[in-house]
């Protein structure tokens, strides 16, 4: 888990997602693109998610703050501590 502020201008340029990957955007508004290149608008409250090898990019015109969350699927246990033990 990444937390990010991009400036205006800012710009996470074309890669691929390592893991699956959700962008939430925390603050401002800015751009997405998946492997379609077509970009889409994204503001706070918003989120952004790609498949593992899925080429993306990210970038704002006036600055925004995301979060970013990159993960497999994790354990239970490893998620929800002893409430999955007990079950």
């Amino acid at each position: 888990m990444n937390i990010m502020h991009l400036a205006a201008g800012g710009r996470l340029g074309r890669h691929v997602a390592p893991v699956p990957q959700l962008l939430i955007v925390t603050s401002g508004q800015g751009w997405a693109s998946g492997t379609d290149c077509e970009p889409k608008p994204l503001a706070q409250g918003q989120a952004a998610c790609w498949a593992a090898g899925e080429e993306h990019e990210t970038w704002t015109d006036t600055g925004m703050t995301v979060l970013i969350v990159e993960a497999q699927s994790p354990p239970r246990d490893s998620m929800l501590g002893e409430a999955a033990q007990q079950q």
